[in-house]
């Protein structure tokens, strides 16, 4: 034990009811707050500019009112004035309008008040249902992590190892690797083509796709 643990056995050997009473004085405050429904108020954080979450309205039209549920070029990639989907008030996230330009909406002051009072217990009016089912869409784990993939001693005549962890890593990557291991390449042929002109570093080697599914593999386990 360390010097800590035994600071404290000791205390509690000394004095078996010290915790015990401030236990005790813990139980008494919290009825006591339940007794006389103590309850906060509580404004929601400023917000200065536009963001998901945000409630905004038209500034023309019909005025609608909505909330921002996602940043519309974020999702499409791309590098334009500030435009953002919206799902309108009485309307669902599947009808929700892409698109829509800062200049179209105003941003609503959200001018709520939540008030919070102390209850002994409280249950969700409205729990989730959880999920029939739980995994990952579209991998089939009892194919992919089979005996015989898994143990090349107890392969299937001649098929060689098959990787599945990293089929697996693969399916989970954010984006598409390929892609990203092609930018990695563009940015060091930029890099070697400076060094080159300034002879300041050596050459950078350009990262093979078995290299780059090699390390990363190596870097999840």
């Amino acid at each position: 034990m360390n010097p800590n643990d035994l600071a404290v056995v000791r205390g509690i050997e000394v004095d078996p009811d010290k915790h015990k009473q401030k236990w005790d004085r813990c139980i008494e405050a919290k009825e006591a707050l339940i007794a006389s429904k103590w309850s906060v108020e509580i404004k929601p954080p400023g917000q200065s500019g536009y963001e998901v979450g945000v409630r905004v309205k038209e500034k023309q039209g019909q005025k609608r009112c909505g909330t921002i549920v996602e940043d519309f070029r974020r999702q499409q990639g791309l590098l334009s004035l500030p435009r953002w989907t919206v799902v309108w008030d009485g309307d669902s996230l599947a009808t929700a309008e892409q698109d829509v330009p800062t200049t179209r909406i105003k941003r609503i002051k959200d001018s709520r008040v939540f008030k919070w009072t102390v209850v002994r217990d409280s249950s969700a009016t409205n729990p989730p249902i959880p999920f029939l089912e739980n995994g990952i869409v579209g991998f089939n784990f009892e194919e992919q992590f089979e005996p015989s993939r898994l143990n090349p001693q107890q392969r299937d005549g001649d098929r060689p190892y098959e990787g599945p962890f990293l089929k697996l890593l693969i399916h989970l990557w954010p984006g598409n690797w390929r892609d990203q291991l092609r930018n990695l390449n563009v940015y060091l042929e930029q890099e070697n083509e400076q060094n080159t002109r300034h002879k300041s570093k050596r050459k950078k080697s350009l990262v093979t796709g078995r290299l780059a599914t090699c390390t990363t593999f190596s870097a999840w386990v």
